[in-house]
């Protein structure tokens, strides 16, 4: 039971329920309008930022940060989609993967660039399966879809 509140575990929650909302917001009010994008992005960030600097004692920091995740993933979608299309996803994926492993970094306390980066792509990386899948379901994506994409990367980011 004690897997249950696991910083990870909770991490990912907190994503998927956030990127759920906010993924059934955005396609259905405002598919292709960037600040509603960076909104709703940030929207889904926001919250796992929050708790990651909560349990660091830098909520604010935190917050900030997940609202500036969301907001440059958004950007980076929106900037990559006139010539990737679709797959403009991918590179807002990895950059937002990038950014919360520099947070988890700072949160930490001995932010080091090389060591953050490797881990951001590694864990990009990780939940590009799960991502597929949330992207390719015929219907809405679902809880568990947005689980698998984002458990691989908080528990690679959450462990020492």
């Amino acid at each position: 039971m004690r897997w249950l509140l696991a910083p990870a575990t909770f991490t990912t929650l907190l994503l998927a329920v956030a990127s759920r909302g906010a993924w059934h917001v955005w396609i259905q009010n405002h598919p292709f309008d960037l600040p509603m994008a960076a909104v709703m992005v940030a929207a889904a960030v926001a919250p796992a930022a929050l708790y990651l600097g909560w349990r660091k004692g830098k909520s604010v920091a935190g917050a900030i940060a997940g609202v500036i995740i969301g907001v440059v993933s958004a950007a980076t979608f929106f900037a990559a989609a006139p010539s990737l299309a679709a797959l403009a996803i991918w590179p807002a994926w990895l950059i937002a993967w990038l950014l919360v492993s520099a947070l988890q970094s700072f949160l930490d306390g001995h932010f080091e660039f090389g060591r953050s980066f490797i881990r951001g792509i590694a864990a990009a990386a990780a939940g590009a399966v799960g991502l597929a899948l949330v992207l390719n379901l015929p219907v809405f994506p679902n809880f568990m879809a947005w689980i698998l994409a984002y458990a691989p990367g908080s528990t690679l980011l959450m462990r020492r």
